[in-house]
Order: structure tokens, then sequence, then C-alpha cells
């Protein structure tokens, strides 16, 4: 099944966005309403964090009591100032970031390495030194900076980064060239060959296999 999620339910919506591409990188699902996790299969996530719980409307304590049926862990969080919140959560998770070990998470250059490349993937163009010249760094510096800090050298990292939003773009039914472009790859059979190696399947070969799901899914969705 892999990692479990952690689901965050913030409908004060209080998180910046820098602290939002964290939480998403932590692997945690941010929520509004608690009723779009009604009939969802809870085995995927492994915790839901309540902020401001007193605040929660009638049919949303519905869902929590069936919750509270299947011992799904809540954990609910009253009165924390702002500034303690993303802290607090993320000592709660306690688990890796994805694709990497990062452990220096308050440290503002890694953090701004990591938005920058997230808004840039798509560009064909994106490498170490525009990276490290947005951050003012030399190139050598940022380069062993950033393997040091993450555990993983940046080539590889957007590499992996690009193939997560490629999955995620086939599992919705995109065509495979559509993806190729849009993830910041020029040449359709270098793609491929990546993906494979990454993935263990050719792209249109994922996409078949996954977007079937994902239509099963969407149409649940659309029920709730």
């Amino acid at each position: 099944m892999g990692v479990k999620c952690t689901l965050l339910y913030d409908a004060m919506n209080i998180f910046d966005d820098k602290e939002k591409f964290l939480l998403e990188k932590l692997k945690v699902v941010l929520i509004s309403n608690l009723k779009v996790l009604e009939n969802k299969n809870l085995e995927r996530y492994k915790m839901l964090i309540i902020l401001e719980g007193n605040n929660l409307m009638n049919d949303e304590k519905l869902v929590l009591k069936e919750f509270d049926k299947t011992h799904f862990p809540l954990i609910w969080v009253n009165r924390v100032p702002k500034e303690d919140i993303f802290e607090l959560v993320f000592n709660m998770i306690n688990e890796q970031i994805d694709f990497n070990e990062l452990t220096h998470v308050n440290n503002e250059k890694i953090i701004e390495a990591l938005i920058y490349i997230e808004e840039n993937f798509q560009n064909s163009d994106l490498n170490l030194k525009n990276v490290s010249n947005h951050l003012f760094l030399n190139t050598a510096y940022f380069s062993r900076f950033f393997r040091e800090t993450t555990g993983i050298g940046f080539k590889d990292y957007l590499i992996k980064l690009r193939i997560s939003k490629a999955k995620q773009m086939l599992a919705n039914g995109h065509l495979v060239t559509d993806v190729c472009m849009s993830i910041g790859y020029s040449n359709l059979s270098y793609f491929s060959q990546i993906f494979k190696k990454e993935v263990g399947l050719c792209p249109s070969n994922f996409r078949k296999r996954n977007h079937s799901i994902y239509k099963e899914e969407n149409n649940v969705r659309k029920i709730l």
C-alpha cells in the first residue's frame, strides 16, 4: 500500500503557500470539509488532525462518529497560536519527506530551492545552475548543499518529481505526448525511457492500467 498519508482538517485555511508545499511533501492531505471523507477507505490514512475542532458542522460531527466506530485515530488541536501550528503538525507526523530524507525543514534556502523547482519543473531548461542562480549561490556549493541536505542529487530529485507528476497526469487520462511536454521533456523517447526506469512500465501501459482506476474513484467522488 506504500506510505500512509495524514489527513489534516484546516477549515480556517491557516497555512501559507510555503507551509502547504512542505505539508504536501510530508504526505499530508489538507481538507476543509470532513464530508468529503464519507465512505472513503481510511486504510490509506494513518490519522486525522483536526484544527479548531469545536467549530464542526453537524454533518461533519456525524462523519466523525462513523470514524470512531473504526477506531480511526483522531487528534484535536484547539487554540494553538498560528506560529506554533506547523511545528506541532510536523512533530505529530514525524515522517520523511517524499523522495528524500530532508531533516532541516527550517532551512530557508532548501525550502526556497524546493519551491522554485516545484514551480518550474515544466521548463525543459531547468537545471542546477538555474536554481543556484535563483538562490544567489555558487553552483558547485549548491550542488553539495542540496545533496547533503536532502540526501539525493539535484538531477535525481528533478527526475523523481517529474515522474511523479507524469504518473498523476497519466492516471487522469492525459495523453503520453501531452504529459511528456507538460513535465519538461521535449524528447518522447527519452521520457519513455526515464519513466520505465523509474516506474517499471512504459507510460502508455501505466496509463492503460491506472486510468480506469482513476475513473472509478472519480465516479465515487461525484456520488459523494
